[in-house]
């Protein structure tokens, strides 16, 4: 019993069960999960895709110990976190003719086939009042239910729409072109946890998103540099 409580202690065992949206879960989390496990080559790692209302339930019953989700999250039982907020980006299939342009603004979306959302999902609530605000009409004949989904409708000719800009993986597919929106879109990636006091290993995998943040942070203000 005394060395395996050693080992949990110094990280030479343990596990961690991660629960994470869609755009989280296969594209940013991976490369964190990957660098995480270069450090701690003994800790096992979970990782559960759910939608943004569940990572909370996942969290607040112990199912998970560490969520990652889209900001803000209606679970005053959690320990929140901010990490990095960036703005939504404009995605459009390669050799659109809104591919030309540097930045694309909603009015440039008029009249366009536009692939959304469902109805009652917080980021169609938003980008809905945005274009409403804006007396923006878009023809909505499309929807998906990620981010990831969403990419590949528009990739295959469907349409354009608005996403989240932390899926690295989606910008490397050729048959997407990813540009600024403006007016924009602020997306706060937050963490969240319980209450309770987090095992050695879930606080290790803690603290490792907040330092993977810091650096990402600051690849960003060098590339905007």
């Amino acid at each position: 019993m005394n060395q395996e409580v050693h080992a949990i202690r110094s990280l030479a065992s343990g596990s961690v069960t991660v629960a994470a949206m869609g755009p989280y879960d296969n594209g940013l989390i991976p490369e964190v999960v990957a660098g995480f496990r270069q450090r701690y080559p003994d800790i096992a790692i979970r990782l559960e895709s759910q939608p943004q209302d569940r990572v909370g339930e996942w969290v607040a019953s112990r199912r998970a110990d560490i969520g990652i989700v889209s900001l803000p999250i209606a679970n005053g039982a959690l320990s929140v976190q901010e990490l990095v907020k960036m703005p939504a980006l404009c995605v459009v299939p390669a050799g659109h003719a809104l591919a030309a342009k540097e930045t694309i603004r909603a009015e440039d979306l008029s009249d366009e086939s536009f692939v959304s959302f469902p109805r009652g999902a917080p980021f169609r609530f938003e980008t809905d009042m945005l274009f409403e605000k804006k007396g923006v009409e878009r023809r909505m004949l499309t929807e998906a239910t990620t981010h990831e989904a969403v990419c590949n409708l528009v990739a295959a000719g469907l349409g354009v729409s608005i996403v989240s800009p932390f899926s690295p993986h989606l910008r490397r597919n050729p048959r997407l072109e990813f540009r600024p929106f403006l007016p924009a879109m602020p997306i706060t990636l937050g963490m969240v946890s319980g209450e309770d006091s987090l095992s050695v290993a879930a606080q290790a995998f803690h603290d490792f998103i907040l330092e993977q943040t810091e650096s990402y942070k600051a690849s960003l203000a060098m590339a905007a540099r």
